[in-house]
């Protein structure tokens, strides 16, 4: 999926840095391989349990490499940047490798507001993938860890997502420095009947409860500097991705409600005829 600035030019020169990186690739795919068993069948279960019908939407694995000290969220947002793209924006948007999108049409046909959704739905699924990779830490080594999430996106669609992530280190590759690899699951399925028990919510009340959480994230990652837990650097990159994000879900919430407000001056309620 991704590769930090040092590690794609190494990648680059060196044949041997090639191989080296498909190795530990593969041993981390085959480690993860019980987890990702898990997860499908966690996902069988739910959609078994709540006796909700099963549409296949997306579904994509990735894997990320980064030197511990170019930590960062950026390609995550990359990845989630480039899907959003590919599915609720222009026919000839491209999928990122490792990603296969089914039923698009009968998906999209079905969430009647899917234009004003994508920028909802694309940061609740940076939110979710981000949450993971930051609960492994940063700053600090990062061992082998895996880790579940699963999360209602709203108008019938779930996310289920895992994160699994490891460290090497290597003399002859790395200077010694650490390198983080992330290995990232993830489905998203639709649903008629989870449409229709979910409780309807008005678009802009689930921006504005985006802002609110995007906001209450600088804030944390602002307090993980002050306790020295992240790096200047580390705060910057999450600060400015989740500012970003505050900008556009703002710009976004304004054009619905002035929308909104242009469609009630067109057809303004008029009060009842006494009798």
């Amino acid at each position: 999926m991704g590769r930090s600035q040092s590690i794609q030019e190494m990648e680059s020169k060196e044949d041997e840095y090639r191989k080296y990186l498909a190795k530990i690739q593969d041993q981390l795919n085959q480690r993860a391989a019980a987890a990702e068993k898990d997860m499908s069948d966690r996902v069988t279960d739910f959609y078994k349990h709540n006796n909700y019908d099963m549409i296949d939407f997306i579904s994509g694995k990735n894997a990320d490499f980064m030197q511990s000290s170019e930590w960062s969220l950026s390609n995550v947002k990359k990845i989630i940047d480039a899907i959003s793209k590919a599915v609720f924006g222009a026919s000839g948007g491209k999928t990122p490798d490792g990603t296969v999108v089914t039923n698009k049409e009968k998906v999209t046909e079905s969430i009647a507001e899917s234009e004003n959704l994508q920028l909802y739905i694309a940061g609740k699924c940076f939110d979710v993938l981000s949450g993971i990779v930051d609960s492994f830490g940063s700053a600090s080594s990062v061992s082998y860890s895996s880790s579940y999430k699963e999360v209602a996106l709203g108008n019938g669609m779930h996310l289920f997502a895992m994160v699994v992530a490891d460290s090497y280190k290597s003399q002859s590759f790395f200077e010694n420095q650490e390198i983080y690899q992330y290995l990232y699951i993830y489905k998203v399925f639709y649903s008629t009947e989870e449409a229709r028990t979910q409780a309807k919510m008005e678009i802009t009340e689930l921006y504005e409860d985006q802002i609110a959480t995007f906001t209450q994230k600088v804030e944390n990652s602002l307090q993980q500097l002050t306790d020295d837990k992240i790096t200047p650097e580390q705060y910057q990159s999450v600060s400015d991705i989740y500012q970003k994000l505050i900008n556009d879900s703002i710009a976004k919430l304004n054009e619905l409600k002035t929308s909104a407000s242009a469609l009630a001056a067109k057809n303004p309620v008029l009060p009842d005829k006494k009798s």
